[in-house]
C-alpha cells in the first residue's frame, strides 16, 4: 500500500508542528493524501523515515496477520519493527504507538511523543487506517512507497571486491596465481599479514578497474564439508553508520569483525541478504596511503 502520494497537495499548515516556526514549502511529507509541512527538510526527513520504516514493517501485514501474530506473542516481541526508526535502537514495551491500526514501536518515550505529536495533530492514523484497508480489499494495488535509502544513495561509491574460498597449501597458491596472474593477467597484491595468517589466500587487482578480487582459505570438516565459505561481496560507501543504523532498523542482523585489520579501512561489517548471499559494507580512510597499492578499500 503506497501511503505517500503527489507531493502536489497543498501544505495542510503554516507552522511546523515540531519547532512552531514558519513552514518550509521544501520540507513537506505526503502520508495518505495530506500533506505535512516541517521548518527544515532534515525534520521533513526526520518524519518521513520513521513513516518509511512503518510502512516497509507492515506493508503485508493484512497477509501475516495470523502467523506473524501467534509469532509475535511467542516471543513477546509488541511491535511490527524491532528497532527505532531514528537511533536504530531496540523497541521498547512502553514506547509503542499506532500506524493505522498496526502497532509499531520506538526506542523511548520521548522518540514515540515526537512521532505522535504529528500523528494526532493531522489525524494521519485514520487516514493511514482507510489505506490499509483498501490494500486489504485489492492486495494487487498494494505498494511499497520505494527505497528506504533514498536519502543516503550518494554514500554507495561502488563494489570494492569479489571474496572466494580457496582450498589451502602452496599448491592452492600456485594455481590461484597461475590462473589470475599468468591466465588472466591480474596483478598480485599484498594482503595485510594480520589477515593473511587468520585466512590465508591471495589479492589480486582487476585491470581497468577499481577492484579486487580476493581468496581466503576455506576450512574443512573430517566429512570434507566447508567450515565456513567465505564467498562474499563487498560495497564502499561513505556514510557507513547510517546505513549500518537504518540496516538494523529494518531487522538486519549485523555481524561486526575485529577493527583495524584492515589498513586504511574505518568500519566494516557484515550481513546476509534474504538468500543466504553474505555482503560487506566498508568505509575506508580517504587520506590512507598503502604504501604503493592502490588505495582502494582491502578486506
Amino acid at each position: 500500500m503506497d501511503i505517500r502520494v503527489s507531493e502536489n497537495r497543498p501544505i495542510r499548515n503554516k507552522r511546523c508542528p515540531w519547532t512552531g516556526k514558519a513552514v518550509d514549502s521544501q520540507a513537506r511529507v505526503n502520508v495518505a493524501g495530506i500533506t505535512v509541512g516541517f521548518a527544515t527538510v532534515d525534520l521533513a526527513e526526520k518524519f518521513e523515515e520513521a513513516v518509511n520504516t512503518f510502512e516497509q514493517a507492515t506493508i503485508h501485514a493484512y497477509k501475516l496477520e495470523s502467523t506473524r501474530a501467534s509469532e509475535i506473542r511467542g516471543n513477546k516481541v509488541l511491535a511490527w519493527n524491532s528497532h527505532c526508526p531514528w537511533s536504530g535502537k531496540t523497541v521498547r514495551s512502553d514506547s509503542l504507538t499506532k500506524y493505522g491500526q498496526y502497532t509499531v514501536g520506538f526506542c523511548n518515550p520521548g522518540c514515540r511523543n515526537t512521532f505522535d505529536q504529528v500523528v494526532k495533530k493531522f489525524g494521519l492514523n485514520s487516514a493511514i487506517m482507510d489505506v490499509q484497508n483498501k490494500a486489504k480489499q485489492n492486495p494487487k494495488h498494494s505498494q511499497s512507497p520505494g527505497p528506504v535509502f533514498k536519502s543516503n544513495i550518494d554514500s554507495m561509491r561502488g563494489i570494492d571486491h569479489i571474496n572466494f574460498g580457496m582450498p589451502s597449501g602452496e599448491e592452492a597458491e600456485h594455481l590461484c596465481r597461475q590462473f589470475y596472474s599468468g591466465v588472466l593477467g591480474f596483478a598480485e597484491v599484498e594482503k595485510p599479514p594480520r589477515l593473511r595468517s587468520k585466512f590465508g589466500g591471495l589479492w589480486f587487482d582487476i585491470p581497468n578497474t577499481r577492484m579486487q578480487i580476493h581468496f581466503s582459505v576455506d576450512k574443512k570438516r573430517e566429512d570434507g564439508s566447508r567450515v565456513r565459505d567465505f564467498g562474499h561481496l563487498a560495497f564502499h560507501v561513505d556514510d557507513i553508520e547510517t546505513v549500518e543504523k537504518k540496516l538494523r532498523v529494518h531487522n538486519v542482523h549485523i555481524n561486526v569483525p575485529d577493527q583495524g585489520d584492515v589498513p586504511g579501512v574505518t568500519r566494516r561489517f557484515f550481513f546476509f541478504d534474504p538468500f543466504n548471499n553474505e555482503i560487506e559494507f566498508l568505509h575506508k580512510d580517504p587520506n590512507h596511503n598503502n604504501n604503493g597499492t592502490s588505495n582502494r578499500s582491502k578486506l
